[in-house]
């Protein structure tokens, strides 16, 4: 087998377990139609993968040289800074609303990451300033 079909090396008894977990959670949110439909299809996937005579799809990546390939990168925009801003605020007001300390811990650390990407938008937009008459 290839090694980038490969990429995914669990057992055939890994993808039961988590077949059957996710038929728990669909079960769970019977009321939810759609959570329900959504578990009800990884559950699906997970047992079809489970084994390769249930239809196993192995995805095969066409042989190319991806070292060479970059993507060019995206000048941020006015609208990125001012949404990298307001998630660093949304995410610091949750942190200082939640209760566990380890649901702090991650908003605090989402909010400081989306600073240095507000951080890093402001550095690299170049907004223009014009003189209204």
């Amino acid at each position: 087998m290839d090694a980038l079909a490969a990429w995914d090396d669990r057992s055939a008894g890994q993808w039961l377990d988590a077949a059957e977990r996710f038929e728990r959670m669909a079960q769970r949110f019977h009321d939810h139609p759609q959570l329900n439909a959504s578990f009800k299809a990884l559950a699906r996937d997970a047992l079809a993968r489970s084994s390769p005579a249930r239809g196993n799809p192995v995805k095969q990546l066409p042989e190319c040289d991806w070292s060479g390939r970059r993507r060019t990168p995206v000048p941020p925009t006015s609208a990125d800074l001012s949404y990298f801003r307001l998630r660093g605020i949304q995410e610091q007001t949750a942190a200082l609303e939640a209760r566990d300390v380890r649901v702090r811990r991650v908003h605090f650390e989402m909010a400081d990451r989306y600073r240095a990407l507000a951080q890093g938008a402001e550095a690299g937009c170049k907004t223009e300033l014009r003189l209204a008459s």
